[in-house]
């Protein structure tokens, strides 16, 4: 037995418009549950006005991708999403800036899986955060600093790692044990571009 009405279920649906004007929708009761940020801001009406600013202020703050809002916004729809890594950051400050605990406790799972086993993702998630812009992601990427620190040699062969801010490199590279340092190799990784890695 459904009770409830499809012109309901249709005032129900918030619409969000992504930067390149894709239109997606989110059920209220569904983002009210699974957003603290939500419940305790808005009630529906304002929710219906305002969310769409949110959501543009995000983007363009955060420099969060249209595929990540609309993966975020699945998440909150379907309760599952394929995460990719590239997006994996914008997702979890998405989550973050809405108060989604269930979805950033599975998250947080997933990356101490993902980064202690995964260098690629670390140095991935690190190259996306290197504009931290709140405290949550600057500690973030310190801790992602110190795991790479303790994997500096393999870091050093990876290409993406080179990708990273000198001063990036240069706190891993501080942070790693000298002794430690295959130091054949680093010179190496300071000679394929000596312009930005020979200060």
């Amino acid at each position: 037995l459904n009770c409830v009405s499809e012109e309901d279920d249709d005032e129900d649906l918030i619409e969000v418009k992504s930067r390149n004007e894709d239109l997606v929708e989110v059920r209220y009761s569904k983002l009210v549950r699974e957003s603290k940020y939500v419940r305790d801001q808005y009630k529906y009406s304002e929710a219906k006005n305002c969310i769409q600013q949110e959501i543009l202020k995000l983007e363009e703050e955060y420099g969060i991708s249209d595929e990540s809002i609309k993966s975020f916004i699945q998440l909150v729809e379907e309760e599952k999403v394929e995460i990719r890594h590239e997006i994996f950051k914008d997702i979890y400050t998405l989550c973050r800036y809405f108060k989604s605990n269930k979805y950033i406790k599975i998250l947080d799972n997933i990356f101490k899986e993902e980064l202690f086993s995964d260098l690629e993702f670390s140095i991935e998630i690190l190259r996306s955060s290197t504009l931290a812009k709140s405290d949550d992601e600057t500690e973030l990427t310190a801790k992602i600093e110190n795991y790479l620190s303790l994997h500096i040699n393999e870091c050093i062969k990876e290409e993406r790692f080179g990708e990273l801010p000198i001063s990036t490199i240069f706190r891993i590279i501080q942070k790693s044990a000298i002794e430690k340092v295959n130091m054949t190799s680093l010179v190496d990784f300071i000679i394929e571009s000596p312009d930005t890695r020979f200060t």
